[in-house]
């Protein structure tokens, strides 16, 4: 089985029991078989992989293709136990139409195949090359598997119904970039999209309650970017404050994370470094930001017409660009540009489940829209 390749995914399924890495039966089971493959921080050991992988000299980027494919699988059928391999890859197929411009004749013919497997394969392919694989000679694979792991983690809230996949996708990304922040920041301003991270971003707290993977699969991304490779030791964050509160990890999560993750580092001679010289994650952010900029940008005079009518809320989004705001003037500016939103058809999806989640990232873009409209605004209640 050779990912590199045509008619790997479906080789695998006609051979699966021979290719299973994952043998977990269930999510806290599977967040620490990541761990132990080394997938969450950032470098795959094959070691205990079934002895079919030692007949095929494979690289660490088809080592990752194997595991997110068996990993997005093991997510689907822990949701959906009955179903069958094509309802797996149908729905997988409805999930990656979300992140795929419908816009050039390849994908239209790309969905005329019949093909499934052919057809996850020409998928894989657009996302990998888009985001990050083939920048893969001047990015290490920690980049690669941080990517993947918010794609699994966006499958699993999209397989959940409760929140619209590009919004927590948006959300997740915004997330780690606090995470990130919070964590040895003098390593890291050169892959976040700023040295200061935007007040709401980090204190508003998710209202959709964290999975254990997604909370696994963040404190694992902690434990990366805390150890300091300089003097050889592990800095933990405080976890009683923003945005680790939030993910409310359990002290067995954070004891295996800890555990699996030294082990990995003496697997590696204490010798690790996170993200270091790149800043594609800084570019995956922009793109998917984008999203949420295209939709306000696109509607910005009716939001700056409505924005107009309420002065209170006009006054505190410009007060927020120079000091933070108290807990109650965050739930007024959040309740306030909820009915801002609601009075534009274009922007409903901000209000599907979930979809209030990105209000923090809407409100990083609203105040520069048209900041001189909304100076002479300010001058006039002088």
């Amino acid at each position: 089985m050779n990912p590199s390749t045509t008619g790997w995914i479906k080789k695998y399924f006609a051979e699966q029991d021979k290719y299973a890495i994952f043998k977990a039966t269930d999510t806290k089971t599977l967040a620490h078989e990541i761990r132990a493959t080394g997938f969450s921080f950032g470098q795959i050991n094959a070691s205990g992989f079934p002895e079919i992988y030692t007949t095929f000299k494979y690289t660490q980027e088809e080592f990752a293709k194997i595991c997110f494919l068996q990993l997005l699988e093991k997510i689907y059928f822990f949701k959906y136990p009955t179903h069958t391999t094509d309802e797996f890859i149908s729905r997988l197929l409805d999930f990656y139409q979300l992140f795929v411009p419908h816009k050039t004749n390849f994908f239209t013919s790309l969905f005329e195949d019949k093909n499934t497997y052919a057809r996850l394969e020409h998928l894989f392919a657009i996302k990998w090359k888009e985001n990050f694989f083939s920048q893969s000679k001047s990015n290490n694979i920690v980049l690669n598997l941080l990517v993947l792991s918010i794609y699994l983690l966006t499958f699993e809230t999209y397989l959940a119904g409760k929140i619209h996949p590009n919004l927590y996708h948006v959300y997740l990304e915004d997330l780690i970039q606090s995470i990130l922040n919070r964590t040895q920041p003098q390593q890291h301003t050169e892959v976040l999209l700023s040295e200061n991270p935007n007040d709401f971003a980090i204190d508003e707290i998710m209202e959709v309650q964290s999975s254990y993977l997604e909370s696994s699969l963040l404190l694992d991304i902690v434990m990366c970017s805390s150890w300091n490779n300089e003097v050889k030791t592990l800095e933990l964050p405080d976890f009683s404050v923003e945005p680790f509160s939030r993910l409310a990890f359990t002290t067995e999560q954070i004891e295996d994370s800890r555990l699996c993750f030294m082990l990995f580092l003496q697997q590696n001679d204490y010798n690790y470094f996170y993200l270091k010289s790149s800043n594609l994650f800084n570019n995956m952010i922009n793109n998917s930001t984008n999203y949420v900029e295209f939709l306000v940008g696109r509607n910005k005079g009716r939001i700056l017409k409505e924005i107009q009518k309420n002065k209170q809320l006009m006054q505190l989004l410009m007060d927020s660009t120079h000091r933070n705001l108290d807990i109650q003037e965050k739930k007024l500016i959040k309740k306030q540009t909820l009915e801002v939103i609601k009075t534009i058809p274009s922007l409903a999806i901000f209000l599907l489940p979930g979809g209030t989640i990105l209000l923090p990232i809407i409100l990083k873009f609203i105040p520069s829209l048209l900041p001189s409209s909304f100076n002479e605004n300010l001058d006039s209640e002088d």
